[in-house]
């Protein structure tokens, strides 16, 4: 099984922080600046692949929770490829939180880091 860490947020600035947070010889990083680019990346794998996926919430093109609604509607068709999902966002009020927990969210990881 193949160890990918995908690193999505419109901030060049926080996907730079976030890759000097982690322990990158453990996975293979990819990182993208909207949540369509890494919902498609992850629709596309045709291996077993196990992914840490860093989200930002707020972003154009797709936002954080609806890459977790199309993922979690599109991980049937696609049970080789496991995906692990943190929240990584400025905006962790309760609703966000309660909101990530229904949605299968692992963990909340609040901004700046």
């Amino acid at each position: 099984m193949e160890y990918k860490l995908l690193i999505v947020d419109d901030s060049i600035l926080d996907r730079m922080l976030m890759r000097q947070q982690v322990d990158t010889t453990k996975f293979e990083v990819f990182e993208f600046e909207d949540g369509a680019k890494a919902l498609d990346w992850l629709e596309h794998q045709t291996r077993a692949t196990k992914a840490v996926v860093l989200l930002d919430l707020n972003m154009p093109v797709m936002d954080g929770f609806t890459v977790v609604e199309k993922w979690r509607h599109s991980k049937l068709l696609h049970p080789h490829v496991k995906a692990e999902i943190i929240i990584v966002s400025a905006a962790l009020h309760d609703r966000v939180v309660e909101r990530g927990i229904e949605s299968d969210i692992v963990a909340f990881v609040g901004k700046p880091l």
